[in-house]
């Protein structure tokens, strides 16, 4: 079952690449290269941004959801951690995860919502690149956390494809 595993990094990677590289790219380069006397939530230049940039934050949330809740259920099945860090860890991530994915559907939708927080994009493009540092900090800490077989002869038993170590 190596091959979930491979498949399950891969797409929980290519979701973040998608999501993070997506908001590197709008607070780096789109927003900046946008006209400041103009309002920035209009015109056709910031509709058709915001359109692509709204189908990568879709397809990066939805790798990153199946894949993340795929692989913490395989991690749990298969591993107990005795220094009691992964469980906070891993929820301060899921928390931190979760805003940027709110934070990033609000800056790309239509809604009058939207319109209203992307009249200030700077500040919430600044907000998700933090988020996205810390969740990426995070990810290492769970990375580097001591885990042990559930199983005593785990030698003999199928560890359900996971072997994240």
């Amino acid at each position: 079952m190596a091959w979930l595993d491979y498949g399950l990094r891969f797409a929980h990677i290519l979701g973040a690449i998608l999501l993070v590289g997506g908001i590197v790219f709008q607070r780096c380069v789109a927003v900046p290269a946008l006209d400041p006397a103009r309002d920035p939530t209009s015109g056709p230049d910031a509709d058709r941004s915001r359109q692509r940039w709204g189908r990568l934050i879709l397809a990066g949330i939805a790798l990153l959801l199946v894949s993340g809740l795929v692989q913490t259920a395989l991690v749990s099945i298969a591993y107990r951690f005795p220094n009691g860090e992964y469980n906070p860890v891993l929820g301060v991530k899921i928390l931190a995860a979760l805003a940027i994915m709110f934070v990033a559907s609000v800056l790309a939708g239509r809604s009058p919502v939207s319109r209203k927080w992307q009249r200030a994009p700077r500040r919430w493009l600044n907000l998700l690149v933090v988020l996205s540092v810390t969740v990426l900090l995070l990810a290492g800490i769970m990375r580097k956390a001591e885990r042990v077989p559930k199983k005593s002869d785990a030698a003999n038993e199928p560890t359900w494809g996971v072997t994240m170590r």
